[in-house]
């Protein structure tokens, strides 16, 4: 059976690949408001702050991607919503962009990064505690796994960078 190689995300899909000479491997980084999605064995990679980002794959089918989100969410009748800025939409369409590659719902296994304080004592809460809010409230369907929740009360960036094939991450 011939494998799938596909992948994806809302702008034009090869800029800001590489060669990643640590993994050993390609390599696409995402920036905010982007998603990917692939069944090749890559790192997908990007930097946060006060944003989120969640690694989800089906670890049966072999595909798995990542969105980087800035904003929690706005009332769903809201035009603007329907924007990968958004977590709603971001969680949504990386989802549906899974099965449509082939990964089923049911096993989809996430991990969720983000929620710096990027600039501390300008408000009373941070961009970065509503978006860690929103993230660890988001309705998962209950097959989901959830194996790793990371959301960091920092004040610095962090680079994520995230291996589909075997769920591996790391961030520094």
């Amino acid at each position: 059976m011939k494998r799938k190689h596909a992948h994806h995300r809302n702008h034009p899909p090869e800029p800001r690949a590489y060669h990643d000479s640590t993994f050993g491997c390609d390599a696409v980084k995402i920036m905010p408001s982007e998603y990917y999605v692939t069944s090749r064995e890559m790192v997908i990679v990007t930097v946060l702050g006060s944003c989120i980002s969640a690694c989800i794959r089906d670890p049966v089918s072999g595909i798995g991607g990542m969105n980087h989100f800035m904003l929690p969410g706005k009332d769903g009748d809201d035009i603007t919503s329907a924007s990968a800025r958004y977590g709603g939409y971001a969680m949504e369409i990386l989802i549906n962009q899974i099965q449509k590659l082939g990964g089923r719902r049911s096993n989809l296994e996430a991990k969720l990064f983000g929620g710096a304080v990027a600039l501390p004592g300008l408000a009373t809460r941070s961009v970065g505690e509503m978006n860690a809010e929103f993230a660890l409230r988001y309705p998962m369907p209950r097959t989901f796994r959830c194996l790793r929740t990371i959301c960091w009360a920092s004040t610095h960036a962090r680079s994520i960078f995230f291996r589909r094939a075997d769920a591996s991450w790391c961030g520094c």
